[in-house]
């Protein structure tokens, strides 16, 4: 057992979402986020990518 969510878990969570409608933040947007990180971890694991997203 893990005690991550996957990237689709993190997109369909409730909690989540209702945390992101709050901070002004829409699904398509986090979902797109979320994927385009996963995608760079894939590449080059441990690098983080330092672009402010809005």
């Amino acid at each position: 057992m893990t005690n991550s969510l996957t990237v689709d878990e993190a997109i369909a969570d409730s909690l989540i979402a209702l945390v992101n409608a709050a901070d002004g933040i829409d699904q398509r947007s986090f979902a797109a986020l979320l994927k385009a990180e996963a995608r760079c971890q894939s590449v080059r694991p441990g690098v983080f990518r330092k672009q402010v997203y809005r």
